[in-house]
């Protein structure tokens, strides 16, 4: 066992122990001068439907149209075919057309979204481009997450490059925190370095904080040395270090115990003993088996 001695005095905290890790996004891009990072996560295979003739572009203009007018629930299969016939025709056309749409048009986010998710697997360079392109700037943030959420999905480093190389930058801390439990699926070292070096010092500690959760999900003494190491601010630490807590208490809760007896504020020790005493107190969940059973 560890002796957590960089543990920080921490304030009186009310908080969840859950760690909102953002999902978001659908993407598309933008043209990147030289000095920034080139989107080099390669598109994804072509689909079957994609070698199908695909219809003229006036024709796919008036089916835009045609479903724009339908009342009640978004037809996803049929946007869905549409999108992907527009982005083969031309991507730009179709980004343009939904952009254009009144805010108060029920499908504009949605199809926002899903254009730049579909351009980003066909196009990363293309989606990249137009998604940085885009005026408002709170749009313009979540396109380029939903392009480099795609991106992700092949090069988690590259999409964090790409959102990093913005300007002005992007401040949606949220956004990397998506991407960096993606990097961490794959390498979580790089994930970790890449948090400890990156981003100003308040950022860097919401990605160590979910980085922490994420670790303690599999190795949750690693991850109390991690919050005692890395993370600086109290409040912070402070929810990472209860989020580590409600992990390690399932496995060990002995450890969970020690560990929570370190800490130098009151309160919070008091709230990580209480959670570790609820974890040992809760019965396990039936299987379906002894459900099926009767026992």
């Amino acid at each position: 066992m560890p002796k957590l001695v960089k543990f920080l005095a921490l304030p009186v905290l009310a908080i969840g122990a859950g760690i909102l890790l953002y999902h978001f996004l659908l993407h598309p891009g933008t043209e990147q001068p030289a000095t920034e990072p080139p989107v080099s996560a390669k598109p994804h295979p072509r689909s079957a439907t994609a070698d199908a003739p695909v219809p003229a572009k006036e024709h796919l203009v008036a089916e835009f149209h045609k479903l724009l007018e339908l009342e009640g629930p978004i037809d996803l299969d049929a946007w869905s075919n549409l999108l992907d016939q527009f982005i083969q025709r031309d991507p730009n056309a179709i980004a343009d057309m939904v952009q254009k749409l009144p805010g108060t048009s029920p499908n504009r986010e949605f199809l926002m979204h899903r254009v730049a998710q579909k351009w980003a697997a066909a196009d990363p360079q293309g989606a990249i481009t137009w998604a940085k392109s885009i005026y408002t700037l709170n749009e313009r943030d979540q396109m380029v997450g939903s392009v480099c959420y795609e991106i992700a999905q092949r090069d988690p480093l590259v999409a964090l490059q790409t959102v990093e190389s913005c300007d002005p930058p992007i401040h949606t801390v949220g956004i990397y925190q998506g991407l960096v439990s993606q990097l961490a699926e794959q390498d979580f070292a790089q994930a970790l370095e890449w948090s400890r070096s990156h981003l100003d010092q308040a950022a860097r500690n919401q990605l160590l904080q979910s980085l922490a959760f994420t670790q303690a999900q599999t190795d949750p003494e690693g991850a109390a040395i991690l919050v005692a190491d890395t993370i600086t601010a109290s409040t912070t630490q402070g929810e990472a270090a209860l989020s580590v807590i409600l992990q390690w208490a399932k496995t060990d809760p002995s450890a969970a115990r020690t560990w929570a007896k370190s800490f130098p504020d009151e309160n919070l020790r008091q709230r990580a003993l209480q959670e570790i005493s609820s974890a040992e107190n809760s019965p396990p969940p039936s299987s379906d088996e002894d459900t099926l059973s009767g026992n």
